[in-house]
């Protein structure tokens, strides 16, 4: 029963996460509407760029640490 009590609240978080607006989308819609459309597609390509960008790092650190093997010292 402890695990069902768990995964309801995971995916409770987990959608109010999802719905909830954030700070790109605010970004977007300011200068959208303060300065223009072109501006704001502008925003829209950097955040992505951003997103690629760190997506990218994430993974190929990831790659790497799998790639190396265990870390000396440490047990499981």
């Amino acid at each position: 029963m402890y695990y069902h009590a768990s995964f309801v609240a995971l995916v409770t978080v987990l959608a109010v996460v999802v719905v909830s607006l954030g700070s790109c989308f605010l970004a977007v819609v300011q200068y959208s509407t303060s300065e223009s459309l072109k501006i704001g597609i502008f925003v829209v390509l950097g955040i992505r760029s951003g997103t690629i960008v760190w997506c990218s790092d994430s993974l190929l650190g990831l790659g790497i640490r799998l790639a190396v093997g265990p870390v000396e010292g440490m047990t499981s």
